[in-house]
């Protein structure tokens, strides 16, 4: 970052042409101005968050809300025209005592929970891991309920039978095949590997004993990721995210290929194929 565009970053969010809340998340063509614009409040989807929204478009005021626009009227902020442009200032007078009421602290409880928050933590867990026991503790459980659930899930997702430490592989004639894999975080890779970006961080997989190639993580990767581990499947919309899964899942094939034990699926049947040093195979379930 240079003296230069920090400077630029100051001027254009003091002397834009919209309100300090609005210019800090509009993106521009400055570096630091387009990081934040990734962590737009206004982005946020949450009951609450929604039904503010909701309600501002049906011109529809909570007593809180109404009490908010009288106190920033003081402050010189009269025309905000969008629920996007009042949730950013929200999220931006959150911790401000004097701007506090029920309704506030509701929302501002959603951006306390809110994706932002957990991508902004798992982030700087990333960026100062020293390999301590209690970090590897909070990184897991990141790696073991989000990414990996979620990759099982989105490799899974034509055989959702499959068990949880099972990863399909291929299907022929009817049969499917797949493979029991260790999947965990490579917390040697995350130790030596520095986070040099706001917008994404890489995350490291070993499958077995291999390390999959760096996944960046973005917080629309993250949403997409927590989306699927709901019930949510990718579709064409999420074509940048999708590529970056198919690319794991091909990597994760890949070591899955080499296994000496595989199992084969078809409808309610289970078979499972051991290589007994290349010299037989064992066949059970039959």
């Amino acid at each position: 970052l240079t003296a230069r565009a920090l400077l630029d970053f100051v001027y254009q969010i003091l002397a834009g042409d919209d309100y300090l809340f609005d210019n800090l998340f509009s993106g521009s063509d400055n570096e630091l101005l387009e990081h934040i614009q990734s962590f737009d409040p206004s982005n946020i989807h949450t009951r609450k968050v929604d039904e503010f929204v909701l309600q501002f478009g049906l011109g529809i005021e909570d007593e809180g809300f109404t009490q908010l626009k009288d106190q920033v009227k003081a402050q010189g902020v009269f025309d905000v025209l969008t629920a996007a442009s009042y949730l950013r200032m929200v999220y931006l007078l959150k911790d401000e005592e004097q701007f506090a009421n029920g309704y506030i602290n509701e929302l501002k409880a959603d951006f306390d929970n809110s994706l932002v928050h957990q991508y902004a933590n798992i982030w700087l867990l990333h960026r100062e891991f020293d390999g301590s026991g209690k970090q590897k503790k909070e990184l897991n459980k990141f790696y073991k309920d989000t990414l990996i659930s979620a990759v099982h899930r989105y490799c899974n997702r034509n055989s959702p039978s499959l068990d949880k430490d099972q990863f399909f592989i291929s299907e022929y004639n009817g049969f499917k095949t797949a493979a029991e894999l260790e999947v965990k975080p490579d917390f040697s890779s995350i130790k030596t590997q520095a986070v040099s970006k706001i917008g994404s961080f890489n995350a490291h997989i070993r499958v077995d004993d291999h390390s999959l190639l760096p996944m960046p993580i973005s917080i629309n990767l993250l949403e997409l990721l927590e989306k699927i581990n709901q019930g949510y499947r990718p579709n064409k919309h999420d074509k940048n995210a999708v590529l970056l899964l198919d690319e794991v899942i091909e990597q994760i094939i890949t070591v899955a290929n080499e296994k000496n034990t595989l199992f084969i699926l078809k409808n309610d049947k289970r078979y499972k194929i051991v290589n007994e040093d290349d010299e037989y195979f064992e066949v059970s379930g039959l």
